[in-house]
């Protein structure tokens, strides 16, 4: 349209996309379009306009294609298609994954980005299985987005996000047809917004099952994920061979929890469980498993945690590394970023056949993991330790009919500081060193709703806690309560 002259359908053109991706680039564009359209030309000759260019950083690189990051399913059951543009977001909706109570019995995905790509919000192509009698705005599963920064989890609603597959737009289900999101070929795109751009190392889908109530022929409502997309800022996944990018941005690094390994002589094929215990939530940062090989190594493969309960975390896609010797990918390395809740894992590798393990480590497997405690979790007690040190507790209320996230500034959106309908949550937060003010922060979806401070004096904060309030319509009050 620009080419041809056509300035002002242009520039609705341009102003549409800008409802989908902010850009300052293309902000300045639209302004000289606009004053070029007023100001009077010296010669007959057309002044040509100028081309607009994103930013150098969010042109194609690799396989990603500008500003769109095509998220790979194939290792949990996807495949990978020919990439589209709808409502100007490119999309690979191929993939067909359902997280289900019945049939798969999977309620858990979790996504372990190669690299961490930077983005401002994930577009997520999905419909909804057996979810007739879903009704209204009933929540069928939580996104979790892993950032270097914190977490932020969006619920994917019925009638809001997505709807049944199997029904038509004004019936055959109990919930909406979201028609403003619908795409064609019975699929929805809900579009996910961050804060801010934010640097994204993986996700994680949890799907809830229902009352017995909401089963359609006996079937659970499922959730099939068709293609995400990360819009915005696309960190270039390098090739392994090559040196990676000046922008990769390398994972976050944590302390050693766990290290069975040792310079003793190993053999392959383990007879015993790798298993680690961790007392308190944890970020893993790296699991990395030693295959030797008798100086072979493996083809890497993947890794996978598995809890007391049976439930499994991941698998996530090795690296390969050279061990002693240079012995190609004797080390195959991981790097989860997800948040694990306290207690016993297993440690799953793909091919223990090759996997190291000896006389000094019980017979099991050659592993190492790193990782970090998490901040801001829940706790009941505070000792006068924990005062003496800045880490004090609030407690948090939610007064309103929604579940809402209460944080400290600083901190992000999380399962962590979830609060739902008239709970109350007690959690430890850290205040400043010298005393001053806490700023408590209310949202949901990624939104930021409210703000409120509360003053912290260290010489007086004996008996004395923030008592954050969430009540309708988005007000967020800090009051002193006594613990």
């Amino acid at each position: 349209l620009q080419r041809a002259n056509r300035l002002a359908e242009a520039i609705t053109k341009y102003r549409e996309s800008l409802r989908y991706l902010p850009d300052p680039g293309l902000e300045r564009h639209i302004r000289e379009l606009e004053l070029a359209m007023v100001r009077p030309t010296p010669t007959p000759m057309p002044t040509p306009m100028p081309t607009y260019k994103p930013p150098e950083d969010t042109r194609q690189t690799g396989h990603i294609q500008g500003r769109f990051y095509h998220v790979d399913l194939t290792p949990y059951g996807g495949k990978k298609g020919t990439p589209r543009k709808v409502k100007d977001i490119e999309v690979d909706d191929s993939s067909w994954v359902r997280l289900k109570a019945t049939h798969e019995k999977r309620l858990v995905l979790d996504i372990n980005l190669p690299q961490p790509v930077r983005g401002t919000a994930i577009a997520v192509v999905n419909n909804l299985d057996n979810a007739h009698y879903l009704p209204d705005g009933f929540t069928t599963t939580v996104m979790t987005v892993y950032t270097t920064d914190g977490n932020i989890s969006f619920e994917i609603k019925a009638g809001v996000h997505s709807s049944e597959w199997n029904r038509g737009e004004t019936s055959g289900a109990d919930h909406r047809w979201p028609k403003e999101l619908y795409i064609g070929d019975k699929r929805w795109m809900p579009i996910f917004r961050l804060p801010q751009r934010k640097t994204i190392t993986g996700l994680r889908f949890e799907h809830r099952d229902t009352d017995k109530k909401y089963y359609h022929v006996g079937s659970a409502p499922g959730l099939c994920l068709r293609g995400i997309t990360i819009v915005g800022e696309a960190v270039v996944i390098s090739d392994p061979v090559q040196p990676p990018p000046t922008d990769v941005i390398p994972p976050t690094k944590g302390n050693v929890i766990f290290n069975n390994g040792n310079i003793s002589g190993v053999y392959n094929n383990p007879t015993k469980a790798t298993v680690f215990t961790i007392n308190q939530p944890h970020v893993i940062t790296l699991i990395q498993n030693y295959h030797w090989n008798n100086a072979r190594g493996s083809t890497p493969g993947t890794i996978a945690l598995r809890d007391a309960s049976g439930r499994t975390y991941g698998p996530w896609q090795a690296k390969g590394s050279p061990g002693q010797g240079g012995v190609p990918n004797a080390y195959w390395t991981v790097y989860p970023n997800i948040t694990l809740p306290a207690g016993t894992y297993t440690v799953i590798d793909s091919d223990p056949s090759t996997w190291s393990q000896n006389t000094d480590s019980g017979k099991a497997g050659h592993t190492r993991v790193e990782g970090y405690p998490v901040t801001g979790q829940q706790s009941n007690v505070t000792t006068p330790s924990n005062q003496n040190s800045g880490i004090i507790t609030a407690e948090f209320i939610n007064n309103s009919r929604e579940n809402v996230h209460i944080f400290v500034e600083g901190d992000s959106f999380g399962p962590h500081n979830r609060v739902t309908p008239n709970e109350r949550k007690k959690i430890s937060i850290k205040a400043p060193a010298q005393g001053g003010f806490v700023k408590f922060i209310a949202g949901r979806n990624g939104q930021f709703l409210a703000t409120c401070r509360w003053e912290y004096d260290p010489d007086t904060i004996s008996g004395r806690i923030p008592v954050v309030k969430f009540m309708e319509p988005n007000i967020l009050n800090c009051i002193t309560g006594s613990r």
